[in-house]
């Protein structure tokens, strides 16, 4: 659930309660019924997340925009399931994507913001 009180279902995610970022993605959101647009209010930009009812434009969510290219907001509940089809012995084989050389550019990036 998102600050606004806006609630994403992701199927297929990777989420880890105890990593400081995870990442959620324009697809997600459109997804969910949502629609997503930049603006820009005195010199800073924001993501708006709306929903589009009735002809009328609602605005939901309002996330900053970090200077990396992010944008950023708190997530405040996540319902998780896991179902895995393999027995995994060595836990090298499983691989976490946040352990990938691109994704921990991001990250770097992100905390120099």
């Amino acid at each position: 659930m998102l600050p606004g009180g806006t609630t994403i279902h992701v199927d297929n995610a990777l989420y880890s309660e105890k990593s400081r970022r995870n990442f959620l993605s324009f697809k997600d959101i459109r997804q969910n019924g949502y629609h997503i647009e930049t603006v820009n209010e005195n010199n800073r930009e924001f993501l708006y997340v709306t929903l589009v009812s009735n002809g009328k434009k609602e605005v939901l969510e309002k996330f900053s925009a970090l200077s990396s290219g992010l944008y950023f907001t708190h997530i405040r509940h996540v319902e998780t399931n896991v179902v895995l089809n393999k027995k995994i012995n060595d836990p090298k084989t499983f691989i976490l994507w946040h352990d990938l050389a691109w994704s921990s550019r991001i990250i770097n990036d992100a905390k120099n913001n």
